[in-house]
Parts: C-alpha cells; structure tokens; sequence
C-alpha cells in the first residue's frame, strides 16, 4: 500500500496526528508546572508544502520526478495563552479545544483510509 501515494498521504496525516495529540497531552498534563511554555507541532498543510510531492512517471522516457519522504513535524512553542505568575502560559481551555480538533480530524483521517482500503478490494474483486 506504500506504493499509492493518496494511502502515504493519510499514513504521514496520522502520523503527525499522533504526534499532535501526544504533544497537546503533555501540555495538560504540564498546566501547573512553573514556567512551563505550551507547545503545539506545525500545521499539517505547512508540513505538506515543505515535501515535494509529485506525480508517477509510468515511462522511463517521462521526466524523471521522484516523491520525497516527508519529514518528522516540528515542535513549537505556543505563545497564544496568557503567562500566568508562575511562567505558565497554558490554557486548559485551548489545549483541550484542540484535543478536539485533532480527534475529529484522526476520526475523518481514519474513515478516509477505510473508504480507500474498501474502493481497492472492491476492485481487485
């Protein structure tokens, strides 16, 4: 399945979800720590700008153009909440609105890549 690009596409997706996700855990597991800074990974569509992806060649004689691999997110540090007395800056309420975000998102990625596993067999059927 690593050969159909749209299939790479929603595994890279998942990835940095997990990622995502593991890293909004950590800030509220961290909401009363002094002088901790939030953090958040950078948006998927920016993550997706920095990788070349690009179409097959099914002809040696076509150019020859290659995918590459995209890389691992980047953690950074999320100044959108107010810094507390202590040096705290997170927001329970924004961490665990984007929680929400990034399950409904894992929610759609996940449905998508079974509709597409669904449209292959059908067709090898």
């Amino acid at each position: 399945m690593s050969e159909i690009q749209l299939m790479n596409l929603a595994v890279q997706k998942a990835d940095w979800l997990s990622v995502r996700q593991s890293i909004l855990a950590q800030n509220v597991a961290n909401a009363n720590t002094p002088r901790y800074l939030a953090k958040d990974i950078v948006p998927f569509e920016s993550f997706l700008d920095s990788a070349q992806l690009t179409m097959a060649t099914s002809n040696e004689r076509h150019i020859n153009v290659s995918a590459n691999a995209l890389e691992s997110p980047q953690v950074e540090s999320d100044r959108r909440g107010e810094t507390a007395h202590s040096g705290n800056n997170v927001s329970l309420e924004n961490e665990l609105l984007k929680l929400g975000e990034t399950n409904s998102q894992f929610a759609l990625n996940t449905s998508l890549i079974k509709s597409f596993n669904r449209m292959i067999m059908a067709s090898l059927k």
